[in-house]
């Protein structure tokens, strides 16, 4: 694509997007330090046609902010481009686009239409003030008094600026402009109240768009109930979506949609029975549930368990606000999918925002070198009782998931389930140099005890050679060991489907570290990733090397040229890596015995001292 200014493609997505940076002297006027803007395509030609009204509309504001700029510097007012007929076709538009959404939002049961006045300075600002003062939505669009001159000038001014336009406080247009949104605002309350007694004689106006004739266009019809052959329950919803959207993992989904279906009292709802009322009060509930629960209060209903948390008669952490906001927006995927289907006549949650935190956000810390002496220096890789008495110091040694597991995070910087789901064939030695292949690919004949695999993203796929810690700790006759058992996954007693270590990361955050007397929250699993990065910058390796060893994207143009870094490259660099406070393991002997609980895996063992 010939290069086009302000144009470029988002380095994730590979979306295309307009970027502005507005100059500094126009930022107050703007409210702005710049816009982003995208284009909803990765086609390069067609990211250029759309690009450029884009650009002209930014243009166009821009303009208007330096005369407004050059008025304040002489005290006259500026001239602006906007016309009073534009100005009052806009207005125009926006009453009927806002009457259109009244129509749809009435046909999906949903009592509440009002949210276009912009009652703050930012649409956030806009939920905050309602969540803070319900009665204040009813106050300002249903009780028929006039409405503050400083709300018309706020959604005056959001609706010029969507459009390009700013508007000087002391410009002429500015009281004609406003006048005309007050009487657009009284059509719609009007309109709104006749359809809500259930008159729909006058019908929402006829859509236009330039691509659209308006022959073509439909009017709103009044609410019509769905066919019986169109409904469905929500686990019927729950099977499409899964089909249709392939996700990697389902845990989050299915735990978001059993505890809708708790909270409803119901069984398995039809889909279009649930409705706003429904989903907001849902999000409520979901703000006042524990971060943890025990299974005792899983047994209980949902609702008793926010209550009681509320009342403080439950003191427990609260779930992160992140935490119910993803959940309504997973919810909220599924029914505009039942929507586009015609299972619903309207996604309840679409209008149900979320705080995505009410605290910032804990930042995840690497791994000092107390802690790694007191980990490492716990029975469960020192030697312990057993495998179930892990605690206590013994002579067995743990040749498990519980051991390699953290020992590899340290010494390769590998995610925690980028190393529960090695298979055995993942392991290789190539010109004598031990490694791990980071890869998608599975076994071909699929082999009991295994399942799909996954990467994080696109250099996640690599290789990783063995550090000298691991070797001398036996890592080398483990994985001969697992071969000559015919082991298909190289951590036999970790589960084959859904996020294999999901119970090993609950382990290591919660039992192992608190029996430790670790309680750092910033410092989890992952702060072995974190570490791992801090040793390579500390041992002077390159970047390239080290993003090459950790799967991060690069994100110059010349990292993408050439075949990059050899094996050996890698072997050296990882080997250049130290890590003060390491306090050293008893080596792995290949005497490995393979345990089981009542027929379940639970790992292999070594003895201290076995020859």
């Amino acid at each position: 694509m010939r290069r086009m200014q302000n144009v470029d493609q988002h380095p994730k997505s590979g979306v295309y997007r307009v970027r502005v940076t507005y100059p500094p002297h126009l930022r107050g006027i703007l409210k702005a330090t710049g816009t982003t803007k995208s284009l909803g395509t990765k086609e390069a030609a067609k990211a250029r046609k759309d690009a450029i009204p884009v650009l002209a509309l930014l243009q166009r504001r821009i303009s208007d902010a330096e005369a407004i700029h050059a008025g304040h510097a002489t005290g006259q007012v500026a001239s602006v481009s906007l016309t009073l007929d534009a100005g009052i076709d806009l207005v125009e538009r926006w009453r009927d686009d806002y009457l259109r959404q009244v129509a749809r939002v009435m046909t999906s049961w949903e009592e509440t239409c009002g949210n276009y006045l912009a009652i703050g300075d930012s649409p956030q600002h806009d939920r905050a003030l309602l969540a803070a003062d319900p009665p204040l939505m009813v106050r300002l669009y249903y009780s028929g008094q006039p409405l503050p001159v400083d709300v018309l000038n706020r959604t005056l001014d959001r609706l010029l600026s969507e459009a390009g336009f700013i508007l000087p406080g002391a410009h002429r247009l500015r009281c004609t402009l406003v006048e005309a949104l007050r009487q657009a605002i009284t059509t719609i309350r009007l309109r709104e109240q006749q359809w809500r007694e259930g008159d729909w004689s006058s019908r929402p106006p006829i859509e236009r768009s330039p691509d659209r004739p308006a022959d073509m266009a439909r009017e709103a019809q009044p609410p019509k109930a769905l066919p019986p052959q169109r409904t469905i329950h929500l686990s019927g919803l729950f099977d499409a979506w899964k089909e249709h959207a392939k996700p990697k993992s389902t845990t989050e989904q299915e735990l978001a949609m059993s505890q809708l279906r708790k909270f409803l009292g119901e069984d398995n709802p039809l889909v279009h029975t649930v409705d706003y009322e429904h989903a907001d009060a849902f999000y409520r509930m979901l703000k006042w549930l524990p971060g943890s629960m025990t299974k005792a209060l899983r047994a209980r209903p949902l609702v008793d368990v926010a209550a009681d948390m509320e009342a403080g008669i439950l003191k427990l952490e609260r779930a992160a606000g992140a935490t119910a906001a993803k959940k309504l927006q997973l919810l909220s995927s599924m029914f505009s999918f039942a929507v586009a289907r015609g299972w619903a006549q309207a996604n309840p949650f679409a209008r149900v925002v979320g705080k995505r935190d009410a605290k910032p956000a804990l930042k995840r810390r690497p791994m000092r070198e107390d802690d790694l002496r007191t980990l490492f220096s716990a029975p469960v890789f020192a030697g312990c009782a057993g495998c179930s008495d892990w605690r206590r110091p013994g002579d067995v040694l743990l040749a498990n998931a519980r051991f390699w597991v953290p020992l590899l995070a340290l010494v390769t910087g590998m995610r925690l389930e980028e190393l529960g789901q090695l298979l055995v064939s993942d392991v290789s030695k190539v010109d004598g140099i031990l490694c791990l292949h980071v890869t998608e690919e599975v076994l071909a004949e699929k082999p009991t005890g295994t399942g799909p695999k996954s990467v994080k993203t696109a250099p996640s796929v690599r290789r990783v050679p063995l550090h000298r810690i691991a070797l001398d700790a036996g890592f080398e006759e483990y994985w001969q060991w697992a071969v000559s058992t015919g082991q298909a996954m190289l951590f036999p007693e970790l589960p084959a489907s859904g996020k294999r270590t999901k119970e090993m990361s609950r382990w290591f955050n919660r039992d192992l570290r608190s029996s430790l007397g670790l309680h750092d929250a910033s410092r989890t699993f992952h702060s072995f990733r974190h570490l791992f990065k801090d040793r390579c910058r500390a041992a002077q390796l390159r970047r390239d090397l080290h993003d090459a060893l950790t799967g991060h994207r690069d994100g110059s143009v010349g990292a993408s040229y050439g075949d990059g870094l050899s094996l050996g490259d890698l072997k050296d660099g990882i080997d250049a890596l130290t890590f003060p406070g390491f306090p050293g393991v008893p080596a792995r002997v290949p005497a490995f015995v393979l345990l089981s609980d009542n027929g379940i895996v639970v790992g292999a063992v070594s003895r201290c001292g076995a020859a």
